[in-house]
């Protein structure tokens, strides 16, 4: 059962009132069970928000540094700082397809504030990077 399914399923068992034995079970249920994980579904979400900001945020340092490198002649370094960028990029992809499969499952049943800004700084920087390399490739000529 999914939490959003679990959650129903209380309400349920207080609306319907099946059982006058089961009606002093279910605040203790929602309290020790249900509380605790809807706690840390949303822990969880925070943290993975949090790994997506940091890691396209590092991606899109990375590629602007590489463009300042790029700017000065030194390709090579640029090329490092665009490998490390495409590495941290890739982590914070990572974390967005663990999100996204956590949402195909029902798991996430609404989303944050927090979620769309880490959705934003990813799009960002992948879109930053790509066409940091484009740029560079034109310093290159």
């Amino acid at each position: 059962l999914t939490m959003l399914g679990l959650l129903l399923w209380g309400i349920g068992g207080v609306v319907v009132r099946q059982s006058s034995a089961l009606l002093p079970q279910l605040p203790a249920f929602y309290r020790q069970t249900l509380l605790p994980m809807m706690e840390n579904m949303q822990e969880k979400l925070e943290e993975i928000a949090m790994m997506i900001i940091a890691n396209s945020g590092q991606a899109r340092s990375d590629a602007f540094a590489a463009l300042q490198e790029a700017k000065k002649g030194n390709f090579e370094d640029a090329e490092k700082l665009l490998k490390e960028a495409e590495e941290s990029l890739q982590t914070a992809h990572e974390s967005h397809r663990e999100l996204l499969k956590m949402d195909a499952s029902g798991e996430v049943t609404q989303v944050s504030i927090l979620l769309c800004h880490a959705q934003d700084h990813l799009m960002g920087s992948a879109l930053a990077l790509d066409l940091i390399r484009e740029m560079i490739v034109l310093y290159q000529k």
